[in-house]
């Protein structure tokens, strides 16, 4: 018989008390402790959001969007980026090394961005924003309609994400999967020769203004769209 199972054997009195009291100990620990469903998580990863009001996809995409990729592609760490062009909005995500300071690759993120400012057209923004678990959605809605989709989104915008920002707790509510009004330029053949014309002469006429700038946003309604001059 070892020494500590004899010393156990003597001092059985004492030996109850103190397992009853890492017990009790543990109980208590475990009613103390945090508990959450997604619990707040630094993931190893940044996104650049540029918002360029009035431009469309193309624009953002040439003017933006490729010289932001080209800054984050000199920070430290990184191993992928993907990145969207939208109307009137760039997003540059930028994946990092699991390990990383978040917070030193933010600020080197940053200071990439700030480089090439100045290349970016007049309006542009951009802005840095690290992930977490913090910005995962916790609730998704669907909401569908046999009406105008624009109209739709442009409904939740105004009058459903104010009433869900409003509750306690609710940090942010967006709207995405609107779709986007596209005009299409349709030929009529006849009419073309009529006139003497031929389609290569009509697109020459599109592009006549030469380099393609955004001319700003139209609203009629509750309806906004993106204008371009040129091509």
């Amino acid at each position: 018989m070892s020494f500590l199972t004899r010393l156990s054997l003597a001092n059985r009195s004492l030996v109850a008390l103190a397992a009853g009291a890492v017990i009790a100990f543990g109980v208590g620990a475990t009613a103390t402790l945090k508990q959450e469903l997604i619990p707040t998580l630094e993931l190893p990863a940044a996104t650049v959001v540029t918002s360029y009001p009035g431009a469309t996809p193309e624009i953002v995409e040439r003017e933006v969007t490729e010289a932001v990729e080209g800054a984050v592609n000199g920070v430290d760490g990184l191993v992928d980026t993907k990145s969207t062009s939208s109307h009137g909005l760039s997003v540059v995500q930028a994946e990092f090394e699991y390990g990383t300071d978040t917070s030193a690759a933010s600020q080197e993120l940053q200071q990439a961005v700030n480089r090439i400012a100045s290349r970016l057209p007049q309006g542009a923004q951009p802005t840095v924003v690290v992930g977490s678990t913090d910005d995962i959605p916790v609730v998704q809605l669907a909401v569908t309609s046999d009406g105008d989709q624009q109209r739709l989104a442009a409904k939740l915008r105004d009058e459903v994400v104010p009433e869900l920002e409003s509750i306690p707790g609710v940090r942010e509510a967006t709207v995405s999967g609107g779709r986007d009004r596209v005009v299409s330029v349709r030929l009529d053949p006849a009419k073309l020769a009529a006139a003497g014309l031929t389609p290569a002469a009509v697109t020459a006429a599109l592009q006549a203004n030469g380099v393609a700038v955004p001319g700003g946003t139209l609203t009629r309604g509750d309806r906004s769209f993106s204008v371009q001059v040129g091509d």
